[in-house]
């Protein structure tokens, strides 16, 4: 009920704003547009059964705020941000465990921008650029365990060998990119604008340590349970990297002048 009523009142408010007039640009307007990534899944998902309360998914999340230098070029700021998270249940005997899975994105950019003002009454606005790019990304999973120490099962003749993981640090990294975009933006009033871009950045950084943090548990057969052989911490795989962005080639945005 609520993604509907969401929905609904998202289509008054573009009926309401939907009207024709001349669109005009002038130097000194500003203009923020927000990412309507997020809630195009959203709609997306609209017809599924049942949401899962234990995923998270806001990706491409964010705004691009624009300052018109002339009626040519604007300079423009921008961050865009994905937040993942799903929580799973392994339910094996032995040692029951909760895993949670994060992947957390953040990019920060500044550039410039060139624009046309095209078609009827100038409602169509075309663009291309470069910005200047920062970006930090982690990827993650966690794994809660139910009990202590594994279950040692006293109806069963064999036991296996365990092997924990606290922690697994997948990737975490900190780069510097140059970008390139283009875009479109439709004015449905002199305040108003739907806008889609397609970018790419070409990224240079620090990837640190990745890390495993895990436990072995053995079958103690004389006194019936296991015993832990020691917490062990696995590092490596620091150094440069090189790469080109794969995060949110596709932008969909709603904009408002100001």
């Amino acid at each position: 009920m609520k993604k509907l009523i969401t929905i609904i009142l998202a289509l008054g408010l573009f009926n309401v704003y939907t009207f024709g007039q001349n669109t005009t640009i002038k130097e000194g307007d500003k203009s923020i547009a927000i990412n309507m990534n997020p809630f195009l899944t959203y709609i997306g998902n609209f017809f599924r059964i049942s949401d899962n309360p234990n995923e998270l998914h806001l990706s491409g999340a964010g705004f691009v705020y624009r300052n018109i230098k002339t009626t040519s070029r604007a300079l423009r700021l921008s961050i865009t941000l994905d937040l993942q998270q799903s929580r799973s249940f392994n339910s094996y005997k032995y040692d029951p465990y909760e895993s949670i899975n994060r992947n957390y994105y953040l990019n920060l950019s500044y550039g410039n921008e060139y624009f046309k003002m095209v078609g009827k009454n100038g409602k169509w606005r075309m663009y291309v650029g470069w910005s200047l790019n920062g970006r930090y990304q982690k990827v993650s999973r966690d794994n809660i365990y139910q009990n202590e120490i594994p279950v040692f099962l006293e109806n069963e003749d064999f036991h296996p060998d365990l092997q924990r993981q606290y922690e697994n640090l997948f990737t975490q990294s900190l780069a510097v990119g140059f970008g390139g975009f283009l875009g479109s933006q439709y004015y449905v009033s002199t305040n108003v604008f739907f806008g889609v871009e397609l970018n790419s950045a070409l990224y240079f950084g620090y990837q640190f340590d990745s890390k495993i943090d895990s436990a072995e548990f053995i079958p103690n057969y004389n006194e019936g349970k296991y015993d832990s052989q020691g917490r062990i911490v696995n590092e490596g795989g620091a150094g440069f990297i090189f790469d080109f962005s794969t995060n949110n080639p596709v932008i969909f945005r709603v904009g408002f002048v100001f």
